[in-house]
């Protein structure tokens, strides 16, 4: 502990000696009774003491120095108080004739009551701030609280929507292809026809296929929680080279880089582009750019998606197609929603599809 934080510390005891001290000299000096001097100095002394005392259970207590100078402030404040008030008292008194002999002890005890009672004060308004600041420390973990528990209560909200999706794919879409199964195999064991063995393993296929996307759209719905950085122009490429695209070429117009988990972004564009060449009609370009607000678009310039459809297209199992899963636009939602991102769809400069994804802002790229 420094020597200023001991002085504070000791500073109220050392107001309470310091006022006992004048007290007992006063009474040491003044004429007359020593009984009567007693009685008329009895206040201030009991006064002294327990301005000592309230220093010494400050101390005990732990209080801070900076708290005690502050009550020790008050001490000195309400002995100048009680002290102007007896000047003001005696100088109304001057006014109406000759002032009488005065002694000390009246100005004694009003110095004593003014510094023992401000003190008391300035003591209770420090513990109530102290209570004040518990109650906001208090207030503010419990809004701390409160706000994880809604984070996890939406995760959970998202995960049960999930797990609901996933049970409708289970009775649902794959019950489909399973009946199919089953009833074109009961029709090959009873005809031995080669075309319903085909469509069994189309059957099969398909199945595959919806257990693949499921198992996609549960592995990447999930929060980024590592990210590094990478090139939309390299992630883009990388992904168009997996995606058969017949005659349709990949531009990138504005490359840029910023902070994802490239292999669910590698997902992203994927899906994108293989939306784009299977949905989109005749598409001769994908272009793929950064958007001034921060994020990238990418868009075609196909037929395009009708503006009352635009709502719909990430919709769970929604597709344009006969044969189409429905999940690969919902995969690219799911994969934008944990990195904190959003996704919407407009109209293309050439009249095709936009896809523009908006991340944080600006900042997260860096040409």
């Amino acid at each position: 502990m420094s020597s200023r934080e001991t002085v504070l510390q000791w500073s109220v005891t050392a107001l309470g000696c310091l006022l006992l001290v004048v007290v007992v000299a006063d009474l040491l000096t003044a004429s007359g009774s020593t009984a009567v001097k007693g009685v008329e100095r009895a206040l201030p002394a009991l006064l002294a003491l327990l301005l000592a005392g309230l220093g010494v259970w400050l101390r005990r207590r732990g209080v801070a120095g900076r708290d005690v100078g502050i009550v020790s402030l008050g001490v000195v404040g309400g002995a100048a108080l009680f002290v102007l008030i007896d000047f003001w008292l005696v100088f109304i008194i001057s006014l109406g004739g000759p002032i009488p002999k005065m002694t000390a002890y009246p100005t004694l005890n009003l110095v004593a009551i003014g510094a023992t009672g401000n003190a008391v004060l300035t003591a209770l308004y420090l513990r109530l701030r102290r209570q004040n600041e518990k109650l906001q420390r208090l207030t503010e973990r419990l809004e701390e609280r409160n706000e994880r528990l809604d984070h996890q209560t939406a995760k959970l909200e998202s995960q049960n929507e999930r797990l609901n999706q996933f049970a409708g794919i289970v009775s649902h879409d794959l019950r489909n292809p399973l009946n199919v199964a089953a009833g074109r195999l009961g029709l090959a064991r009873e005809t031995g026809d080669e075309e319903h063995f085909e469509a069994v393993e189309r059957a099969h296929d398909r199945m595959d296929t919806l257990v693949t996307e499921t198992l996609s759209l549960a592995r990447h719905g999930k929060t980024v929680e590592e990210t590094a950085t990478v090139s939309l122009a390299s992630v883009a490429e990388s992904a168009w080279g997996t995606v058969p695209t017949g005659e349709t070429t990949l531009s990138v117009v504005t490359d840029g880089r910023f902070e994802a988990d490239a292999n669910r972004l590698q997902r992203t564009f994927e899906n994108l582009f293989r939306n784009a060449v299977e949905h989109g009609g005749t598409v001769g370009t994908v272009r793929v750019g950064l958007l001034d607000a921060g994020g990238f678009y990418v868009e075609d310039d196909g037929d395009g998606i009708p503006a009352a459809d635009r709502e719909a297209v990430f919709e769970f199992g929604r597709s344009s197609a006969s044969d189409g899963t429905g999940y690969g636009l919902a995969v690219v939602e799911a994969i934008v929603a944990a990195h904190g991102w959003s996704i919407d769809v407009t109209e293309g400069t050439d009249g095709g599809a936009r896809f523009e994804v908006t991340t944080d802002g600006a900042d997260a790229f860096g040409v």
